[in-house]
């Protein structure tokens, strides 16, 4: 989830390599993985990447940086790994991962209903509490694996849109931006640029009262 964009989110497939991830730590308030964690000898005790695995010690090197604020590691036995521990050292103020096998199924639904219940403006324990109890109510045993480190009580999101705007119909409007005489340097750099300047449209939606919704394709 981006930092100052009004709550704006990347999804990210396929094959990722360690350094990539490492960059994305500091551009984001929060992140979610979901792949698989090994639990092996000292160069196999982590994430599984494209390229190898995110180790502790990749973690301890950036020491200095900033972090997110949540990461959720949605894989078997994410909370069980010395990640943890190095996650905690650099500032991340929740962790959530589990302690057992997941299957693939429990645990994207287990997912779903927890950023259901942050988005709504539940606090980080209650909105895990709810998705827990939703996914027994299905009679899924997954619904025991999920993990909490932090404060349970801190809220990320508040429902500002229930508690600022009465129901019924809502004005939109449709704006097209383009932007002119873009010179980067390379790839990297072009993607940072434009990152920050689709945030810049948020704040200034934001500050209106409005919401930027994108879409594929555009901003």
């Amino acid at each position: 989830s981006g930092r100052s964009d009004g709550g704006g989110c990347d999804l990210r497939l396929g094959r990722h390599r360690r350094a990539d991830l490492l960059r994305a730590f500091h551009r984001y308030e929060l992140i979610h993985f979901a792949g698989h964690v090994d639990m092996g000898s000292e160069e196999k005790n982590g994430w599984r990447l494209a390229d190898g695995h995110l180790l502790p010690s990749d973690v301890r090197s950036l020491t200095g940086r900033h972090f997110p604020s949540f990461i959720f590691a949605n894989a078997c036995r994410s909370a069980s790994t010395e990640l943890v521990d190095a996650f905690r050292e650099a500032g991340v103020r929740h962790l959530i991962g589990t302690r057992v096998d997941l299957p693939d199924l429990g645990g994207a639904d287990l997912a779903t209903y927890f950023y259901e219940g942050l988005c709504s403006g539940h606090s980080v324990g209650e909105a895990l509490r709810k998705a827990s109890l939703r996914l027994r109510a299905q009679g899924d045993a997954g619904w025991m694996a999920h993990r909490l480190l932090g404060d349970p009580t801190t809220r990320y999101f508040s429902d500002r849109v229930s508690e600022a705007m009465p129901a019924g119909r809502r004005h939109g409007a449709v704006i097209s931006f383009r932007r002119d005489g873009v010179t980067t340097p390379n790839a990297e750099a072009f993607s940072d640029d434009f990152h920050e300047w689709r945030r810049s449209i948020g704040r200034g939606v934001n500050q209106h009262g409005g919401c930027l919704i994108t879409s594929a394709g555009a901003v």
